[in-house]
């Protein structure tokens, strides 16, 4: 009995692995590279824009091909895609110039006003590629937080914290983007999406809360830091948009493919000037 069940298993192994196809060899063409714009503006401080080129997925460095060397996806990698010696201008109704080259593929347009209601266009231009790129937004105003507080969430060395904050809300639909720091503002790193690991962030919009009080506890692990920098930023629709695409992709260069809204015209990313709101919190 036994060896007759041995026998039906073998030939139904034996039926099921011929009836597996072959696998094909699939040609995937890699998608065009593109300028990539990313804007952070600094307090008090100016613009930052940082530039640079789009990559597929498929592109690997050479240690990938190595089995004992699996962080492939590294600053040293992605530095060859940092766009340096680029023009890149930023024109509005009350600022013209040309922003300077602070770091490899990173530009500061130094005293930028950020003028609520103006709308700026940003120019690129990348001499050795001969990619342009351009793009426009407009500035909104500063909204700040009506009373913000954190607090330990559990012993004195716990390394989780609650965030209280409630926002003066303006009259109409507002989105905003709430970013936690501990120590200090970091000047980031551009090829992170999620930042460093001291940085927590959450986008909202005020639709999310009744009787218009936008107001919210949201946990963090911050370390043992006494107090933390809590940022609150008015940004548009759209912004909000690309935000919650990036969300929804895991902020990985690796995940499933996820189509990314943008307001660049022959390139990727977005340029936003939106200004935050920053407070320095001590945590009790």
């Amino acid at each position: 009995m036994k060896r007759q069940k041995f026998i039906v298993a073998f030939f139904s192994m034996f039926f099921i692995w011929a009836c597996t196809p072959e696998p094909l060899d699939i040609e995937i063409p890699q998608a065009d590279p593109k300028l990539v714009v990313y804007s952070q503006a600094l307090p008090a401080q100016g613009l930052v824009v940082a530039l640079t080129k789009s990559f597929s997925a498929l592109t690997l460095p050479e240690e990938q091909k190595d089995s004992t060397k699996q962080d492939s996806i590294n600053n040293l990698f992605l530095s060859q895609f940092l766009v340096d010696n680029a023009l890149v201008t930023l024109n509005g109704p009350d600022y013209n110039d040309t922003l300077l080259p602070i770091a490899n593929g990173v530009y500061l347009a130094t005293l930028f006003p950020a003028t609520p209601g103006l709308t700026y266009n940003l120019k690129a231009f990348d001499p050795q590629t001969g990619f342009s790129v351009d793009a426009s937004t407009s500035a909104l105003p500063i909204v700040n937080f009506d009373t913000v507080y954190a607090k330990r969430k559990f012993e004195d060395d716990s390394s989780t914290i609650s965030v209280h904050y409630s926002i003066d809300d303006p009259p109409g639909e507002q989105y905003y983007l709430l970013n936690i720091y501990s120590d200090s503002i970091p000047q980031g790193n551009f090829f992170s999406f999620s930042g460093n690991n001291n940085h927590n962030s959450i986008a909202f919009s005020d639709r999310e809360f009744p009787q218009n009080e936008v107001k919210g506890i949201e946990q963090y692990e911050i370390g043992k830091s006494d107090t933390v920098v809590v940022t609150l930023t008015n940004i548009s629709r759209d912004f909000f948009d690309y935000i919650k695409a990036r969300e929804r992709s895991d902020n990985s260069f690796l995940s499933e493919p996820v189509s990314y809204p943008s307001n660049v015209n022959n390139g990727l990313g977005f340029f936003n000037i939106h200004q935050p709101s920053a407070k320095v919190v001590e945590i009790d």
